[in-house]
C-alpha cells in the first residue's frame, strides 16, 4: 500500500513541477531536471516502476532516496548502511543537483532540531544552485510531526524558492 501512496505522491509532485515550469516560462524543449531527495517513504517511489516511468515522461528525474535518511546529523542505519543526510548528499551531488528539488524527508529527524536542520538544508540547496525547492510535509501520525510541519511553513516565509507541498492533508484522505 505504501507503494500506491508513493506512486500518487510522484504524480502530484511531477504535476506541480509541470505547472510551475509552464508558469515560469521555462524552456519546454527539454524536460525539467528534478532531483527527489527522500527517506524510506519516498524510497517506495523507486520500487514502483509505473511511478518512475510516468514521472520520466514529464521530467528528467534523479531519485536520491534511501531509508533512514535525515536532514542533518548522522542518518540511522538500515541494513548496515547509513545513507548521507540531505546536506551531505546535496554537497556530494554538486552540479548534478537539479535546479528543481523535491525533498521528502523528516520522519527520522528530531523535533527539537528540525527547524534549524531545515534552515541548514535550504542554505545548502540554494548554495548548490537549486532554483525551486518543494518540501513535502510529514503525515502527522504522531504529534511531533505537527510541530515539524509548522517549522516547514515558517521556513517558507524566509525562502521564496521554497514551496510546501501539504502531503499531510493529501495523504490523510488516502488511508491506503
Amino acid at each position: 500500500m505504501a507503494r500506491a501512496v508513493a506512486g500518487v505522491a510522484a504524480f502530484v509532485v511531477v504535476g506541480m513541477l509541470s505547472v510551475g515550469a509552464t508558469a515560469a516560462s521555462w524552456d519546454q524543449a527539454k524536460p525539467q531536471q528534478v532531483t527527489l531527495i527522500g527517506d524510506s517513504v519516498a524510497d517506495a517511489i523507486a520500487q514502483t516502476s509505473t511511478a518512475v516511468a510516468e514521472a520520466g515522461r514529464e521530467v528528467s528525474l534523479d531519485l536520491q532516496v534511501a531509508p533512514c535518511r535525515r536532514v542533518n546529523g548522522q542518518s540511522c542505519p538500515y541494513n548496515g548502511v547509513r545513507p548521507p543526510n540531505v546536506i551531505q548528499l546535496v554537497q556530494s551531488l554538486g552540479p548534478s543537483l537539479g535546479p528543481n528539488v523535491v525533498v521528502a524527508v523528516g520522519y527520522n529527524d528530531s523535533e527539537s532540531t528540525f527547524a534549524q536542520d531545515v534552515a541548514s538544508a535550504l542554505s545548502a540547496l540554494e548554495d548548490a544552485g537549486a532554483k525551486r525547492i518543494f518540501w513535502l510535509t510529514l503525515r502527522a501520525a504522531r504529534h511531533p510531526y505537527l510541530t515539524m510541519n509548522a517549522a516547514l511553513e515558517a521556513a517558507a516565509a524566509d525562502h521564496p524558492d521554497l514551496t510546501i507541498v501539504d502531503w499531510n492533508v493529501y495523504s490523510r484522505s488516502h488511508p491506503d
